[in-house]
């Protein structure tokens, strides 16, 4: 660096130093101030290719699950390699890279407008961790397409179905799996254009779960509703009821299939039981639908008992006493389709005793019916009708609404007219074991429901049923094609939205560097700056804290000292910037001052690592000779010290030093070959002379 001096009419006479001293003085805290000002604090790790960057002090990144293929090559990772960031090959040439001068850094962000207040922290805060979420989404995302796309392959092969199978801790990786959040910059609330619309637009990351589930809820609504319709057509039942309900299936398709999401793509309630039970799918939510429709259906119910008990009796006094009711409509419509209880007792009771020859002779008219009935006494048998009509009346007295009504059935071998597969699952062949019982079975029971309410049981105890399957609604099992599409958009989305965030935080950011600067400036004890910090103050090594603190730092009071600090300030940012590897840009002028003032603490910092009093100068040959650690941890009781050459050729100023003194024939320092091998010995008592020990 060049040397030059500050010239001596421009100087600021102090009564205890000499002239010469202050120009030396002033010429080596340029020098001092001119060496940090250049230093490259920020020092960065980049794998060849990788394009990520990581500081020095921080810790490699560690193994996740989620990472499956390298960063850099998109190479599938293996073996030891699984989990990693990036592959071996990718890590073998890593570039350390050191970041810009101090003094660019100072010019770019340096300005007391981008110091973070309280407000701006949070606003920093609540970015970064909306950011975090998006960048973590995209891994979660990432991670489920290449499965997604193993899956397929093995399926092509016909080594596995086309499922997608993921755990809950992926779910947990973001912390926004479930929900998405949104934030508009409030720095841009209500600026709006001509258009009247917002200039930026709300970021919305997390929620790929949501995404999931919507997808898989349509399929859902789907398959119940083609669940509905074999159920309508197996067993007869209308679509609306007779008596006018607004009860409708909708609601309650809309909510199983809310219930089937969640528990396929793991949005269901973990852990601890929730307190309403209903939420979730299980027996609890299955009987309190049943529940509903028995209730909603209870004097349907109780109206249906008591009119097929009427026509029982009524039956029994036709046949013990001959008596025809005077309105035969009802007991016309229950011969034609006898109830639950008098099938289930004689399922063939219609047959036997002839029911179709008795409608013909009620439907008679008065002339003929007579003689009709005679003949059917004669013919049917029906003296032991009355017995089974007795037993009937007694189990219809005694019905109560079934808590579940048999739906399903499972074969072990598939049947023909099986139950409609998942769209949202791959179950083929499982679900073709599973069909609806006979149509028959529903006319042995009394349900006591309408026909919204009998579909709406009539699906809900097949899902109970089906559910009882370990083989359905499984968590977190979904086909690969849908996982596929959805990822694939959520991904894009959350890395537009993770630039985007980036965008915003860069104007509260403008003052990281410089604060980041600051940092490492202020803790470089142990970092990669060590021997620039040590190597600058070494040129200040013959003048003391207490005479740097008094000439430089900020210790005048009156008008006249003020004035004298200007010129000797003017003075030293002409000498220092010609002595800087990096200069200063021509417009900025406030960069000397807050050199200053961050340098002198450090010097001061330096020279009581030392264990050298303020009021005591340092030694230039010692400050230089502590820029090995073995110098700095050495004591007399040691003996001499002898330095090998790689570690002396690796500090040139310390090389430099020791080829000074020794041409000065100093006794600090000797060259000598022992046993074989070439070192530096000091000398014990000149090096603690020097060291201050």
């Amino acid at each position: 660096m060049a040397s030059a001096a500050i010239a001596p009419r421009r100087l600021v006479a102090d009564g205890g130093m000499k002239r010469e001293r202050l120009i030396a003085m002033d010429d080596r805290f340029a020098e001092y101030i001119a060496r940090m000002s250049c230093v490259r604090t920020g020092l960065v790790i980049e794998s060849d290719g990788a394009g990520t960057k990581s500081h020095v002090s921080h810790g490699p990144p560690e193994r996740d699950a989620l990472n499956v293929a390298c960063r850099s090559c998109n190479v599938a990772l293996k073996g030891a390699d699984r989990g990693r960031l990036l592959c071996g090959k990718c890590r073998s040439n890593p570039l350390v890279k050191a970041g810009a001068p101090l003094i660019e850094t100072m010019y770019f962000s340096s300005h007391p407008k981008f110091v973070l207040n309280k407000e701006k922290e949070l606003a920093v805060a609540h970015i970064k961790m909306m950011g975090d979420i998006a960048r973590k989404e995209c891994e979660v995302a990432r991670h489920l397409a290449y499965h997604a796309t193993q899956v397929q392959a093995r399926a092509s092969a016909r080594m596995g179905d086309l499922n997608v199978r993921f755990g809950a801790a992926l779910t947990k990786h973001s912390g926004a799996y479930h929900v998405e959040i949104m934030r508009r910059n409030p720095r841009y609330l209500g600026d709006y254009d001509h258009t009247d619309q917002p200039r930026y637009e709300a970021v919305t990351v997390g929620g790929l779960g949501v995404k999931l589930h919507s997808r898989v809820r349509y399929l859902a609504v789907q398959w119940l509703h083609n669940l509905d319709a074999m159920i309508r057509r197996r067993f007869g039942v209308p679509l609306t009821s007779e008596r006018g309900s607004m009860q409708s299936v909708g609601p309650v398709v809309e909510n199983f299939a809310n219930l089937i999401a969640d528990r396929a793509v793991r949005l269901e309630q973990c852990g601890e039981e929730p307190r309403d039970p209903t939420t979730r799918m299980c027996a609890i939510a299955f009987q309190h639908v049943i529940k509903l429709e028995n209730v909603r259906c209870e004097h349907y119910a109780a109206a249906n008992v008591s009119a097929d008990i009427r026509s029982m009796m009524e039956l029994t006094r036709l046949v013990q006493e001959g008596e025809v009711p005077e309105r035969c409509e009802r007991l016309l419509g229950f011969l034609r389709a006898p109830c639950p209880e008098l099938i289930k007792f004689l399922p063939q009771v219609a047959q036997q005793y002839k029911f179709a020859k008795l409608v013909n002779a009620l439907e008679a008219g008065e002339a003929a019916s007579g003689e009709l009935l005679e003949e059917w006494h004669a013919t049917a048998h029906s003296g032991s009708l009355v017995a089974v009509l007795d037993q009937a009346i007694q189990k219809a007295r005694e019905w109560t609404a079934p808590s579940v009504l048999q739906c399903v059935q499972f074969h072990q071998e598939p049947r023909e007219g099986h139950l409609p597969p998942f769209g949202w699952e791959d179950n083929r062949r499982t679900m073709a074991s599973w069909s609806l019982v006979p149509s028959v079975t529903q006319a042995y029971r009394r349900t006591g429901l309408d026909a919204v309410g009998l579909r709406i049981v009539l699906m809900t105890s097949a899902l109970w049923r089906i559910s009882a399957d370990e083989r359905f609604f499984r968590p977190g099992v979904v086909r690969c094609d849908l996982i596929r599409d959805v990822v694939n958009e959520h991904r894009i989305r959350q890395a537009a939205a993770a630039a985007k965030l980036s965008e915003q935080l860069t104007p509260y950011m403008m003052g990281e560097p410089w604060r980041a600067a600051r940092a490492e400036m202020t803790q470089w004890q142990g970092s990669h700056i060590e021997d620039d910090v040590r190597n600058a103050g070494s040129v200040l090594g013959d003048f003391s804290v207490q005479e740097l603190l008094e000439r430089y730092g900020r210790s005048c009071r009156t008008h006249v000292q003020i004035a004298q600090r200007v010129e000797l300030q003017n003075a030293l940012v002409h000498s220092t910037a010609n002595k800087m590897i990096f200069k200063p840009a021509s417009q900025y002028e406030d960069w000397f001052p807050l050199a200053v003032e961050m340098f002198l603490p450090i010097l001061v910092q330096l020279r009581k690592s030392m264990g050298i009093a303020a009021a005591s100068p340092s030694n230039t040959a010692g400050d230089i000779l502590r820029l090995l650690p073995r110098v700095r941890d050495w004591t007399p009781e040691q003996g001499a010290l002898r330095l090998g050459l790689i570690e002396v050729k690796n500090k040139p100023p310390l090389k430099e030093l020791l080829l000074k003194l020794q041409e000065e024939k100093s006794p600090l320092v000797r060259f000598r070959r022992i046993k074989s091998v070439n070192v530096w010995e000091l000398n014990v008592d000149a090096l603690a002379e020097v060291l201050g020990k």
